[in-house]
């Protein structure tokens, strides 16, 4: 007999069966405004400044290393965003992508430059350019019916906000998000790197957006607000490792946070 209070239990999205479990093709998009310069990480002992560039470029290297130790088959891919959407590094398998990724590193700012001012990063950008990969006018409904058409990967875009007072927008009201959102192969995530936010009304509003569309789907994807905590940064990058079919359920992720607190707490006594 199962005596575990409900209360306790940490859910997941969807199942465990192997034959759920798909290969994922996961995009980092990095959006290049001026906010991305500013040093405002500490490092872990407390006793260096870090940019937040720097910060980024290095969650996402160690990223890479632990997605394809645990998932070989993985292919990444690298997008920035200043004014627009721009490709940086195509989907490909892990040693191509950490070489083209080391260049990058060494010209980060491109030669774009970094937007600044009242610069806008429209959503369906991202989503025009996810779609190349993806059957959007397909339903949950309808892929479950067709047998042996699905999709044999998972198509990740994981997005580094960096505009603080800046809401993101949606432009073209001729795109069918509500359709595309359906698709059960496409998953969008946010890390929102922001400074400190005084008005509650400004952070509602900044988040609106997000907000909105996890109402419609919420496994759709994660968003987490981080400012300036490098190590609430690595946790949330670690809970990305996941594939999103064995992901736990955004609200339970301050539970599952203090269960692991307890745990390691429990190991150093």
């Amino acid at each position: 007999m199962n005596n575990q209070n409900p209360e306790n239990e940490i859910r997941l999205y969807s199942t465990n069966r192997l034959e759920d479990i798909k290969n994922e093709k996961i995009a980092f998009v990095i959006d290049m405004y001026e906010e991305i310069t500013n040093e405002d990480f500490l490092s872990l002992n407390g006793d260096t400044k870090l940019k937040r560039a720097d910060v980024i470029t290095e969650e996402i290297l160690n990223f890479v290393k632990l997605k394809d130790f645990c998932s070989e088959k993985t292919e990444f891919a690298l997008y920035i965003y200043n004014t627009n959407l721009k490709k940086e590094i195509k989907f490909c398998e892990i040693s191509e992508f950490m070489m083209k990724y080391n260049d990058y590193k060494n010209n980060r700012y491109g030669k774009d430059g970094i937007a600044q001012g009242e610069s806008y990063l429209d959503l369906v950008e991202i989503f025009k350019e996810a779609e190349i990969y993806t059957n959007p006018m397909q339903s949950i409904e309808s892929y479950a019916k067709q047998k042996g058409k699905e999709n044999d990967f998972i198509i990740r875009f994981i997005l580094f906000y960096n505009r603080s007072e800046i809401p993101v927008v949606m432009s073209n009201n001729e795109y069918n998000i509500m359709t595309f959102m359906r698709n059960p192969y496409f998953i969008f995530d946010v890390i929102f790197l922001r400074r400190k936010i005084s008005n509650d009304d400004d952070k509602k509003k900044l988040l609106n957006t997000f907000n909105s569309l996890n109402n419609i789907r919420p496994q759709f994807f994660y968003i987490f607000e981080i400012s300036g905590s490098l190590q609430k940064f690595k946790f949330y990058m670690n809970l990305l490792l996941a594939n999103p079919n064995q992901r736990i359920k955004l609200s339970n992720i301050d539970k599952f946070h203090k269960k692991m607190e307890n745990l390691i707490n429990n190991f150093e006594q």
